[in-house]
């Protein structure tokens, strides 16, 4: 089709991930990436993407480790060649939320063929014209709402913590990162930020307890302004949303969250 549209920084981070990987892992030869149509449905299109390369290949023992949280296909290949590292998980994470899925054919010592496929909505001209209007404004908007911010991310998660990077590099800022509560309280004592990201549940101490220890830091420290926290919850029922705000945070966007979210937040917090 030649109008679709659907989440381009998540379809961009996938190939450039499955791209990357594929030119670490082949010497000589070429790498090669295509797109085909699948079908239709409901005003969707189904489209297959492929990388494929003339690299080492990979075993067939080795193809069931892939796209699993800190796996290593083969100890002397990671010696050599570094690892696959978490891209291919964030990958198989970002396919999932485009409705999609994601898969490996390979032959040892003749190459391997990446594919995923993922559902993007048809449109026309018009409405493609409409769009970029819009996602012109919203460029607009962002050059607007902001400079460089400094931001604390508080989150547990590995894959959600290079999700949540990306999207906020993708916005021109710096990303601090904290691996609990308890560590984003004493990274926010030392350090000057202007915004924090706040995941509610996280071990050693969660997020409405890190942002209670933070205001009670601030109130004794006599900072005149508080520093905004952001809740980041899969939970953003009004029950929860209000439990958030006692606590001291000041909104909360949802998990996995959203550009246009995120720009909403910095309109009104970082202007």
């Amino acid at each position: 089709p030649e109008y679709v549209s659907g989440d381009p920084v998540r379809l961009k981070q996938i190939i450039i991930n499955l791209v990357n990987n594929a030119i670490k892992f082949t010497e000589k030869g070429n790498v090669t990436v295509s797109v085909e149509k699948q079908g239709t449905e409901d005003g969707r299109v189904q489209l297959l993407f492929k990388v494929t390369d003339t690299g080492i290949g990979i075993s067939p023992e080795g193809q069931k480790k892939l796209f699993q949280s800190f796996s290593q296909v083969d100890k002397s290949t990671t010696r050599k060649y570094g690892g696959t590292g978490l891209g291919l998980m964030i990958s198989k994470n970002l396919t999932h939320m485009m409705d999609g899925e994601i898969g490996v054919e390979s032959v040892e010592g003749v190459g391997s063929t990446f594919w995923f496929y993922v559902f993007l909505n048809l449109s026309d001209e018009e409405s493609y014209k409409k769009q970029h209007q819009t996602e012109n404004q919203e460029d607009e908007d962002k050059t607007r709402v902001h400079l460089k911010l400094n931001i604390l991310l508080a989150e547990d998660n590995k894959i959600n913590q290079k999700v949540a990077v990306l999207n906020l590099n993708n916005l021109g800022h710096k990303v601090d990162v904290a691996n609990n509560g308890k560590e984003a309280v004493e990274k926010f004592e030392k350090g000057d930020y202007d915004l924090i990201f706040m995941d509610v549940h996280m071990p050693e101490m969660d997020g409405i307890e890190a942002c209670r220890k933070i205001r009670e830091i601030e109130k004794k420290t006599g900072r005149i302004k508080k520093i905004p926290i952001i809740a980041m919850t899969a939970n953003t029922s009004e029950e929860e949303r209000k439990k958030y705000l006692e606590a001291g945070m000041d909104d909360y966007v949802g998990k996995p969250f959203k550009q246009k979210e995120l720009i909403a937040i910095f309109k009104k917090f970082a202007v």
